[in-house]
């Protein structure tokens, strides 16, 4: 799951990078444009989303927080709030690894 919610992220910021190229080009229209903005918003959804990947009940992004989303949206405006922390955690996959 893990891998999996870091090739999403990756995969959705590429796309926004292309599509933040193609609207600086000056040949674009505004109603092109608009559609673009649409499409980054819809990708930004989807961040917010992969962000807040869960294995089982816990949130794999949120450091030692896992109870709590790591990203709140908030629906009366256009933006978030990170709750991650700065504890370091150690994950023991097998001896000598």
């Amino acid at each position: 799951m893990f891998v999996q919610a870091l090739r999403a992220v990756y995969l959705e910021c590429q796309r926004v990078r292309g599509l933040v190229t193609q609207a600086s080009n000056n040949t674009y229209e505004g109603e092109q444009r608009g559609n673009i903005a649409k499409e980054i918003n819809e990708l930004k959804e989807q961040l917010i989303s992969s962000a807040n990947s869960k294995v089982g009940d816990k949130y794999i992004f949120n450091g030692s927080n896992t109870t709590n989303p790591p990203i709140d949206t908030n629906a009366t405006a256009d933006s978030f709030t990170g709750h991650g922390d700065a504890v370091e955690m150690e994950l023991i996959v097998g001896r000598g690894v």
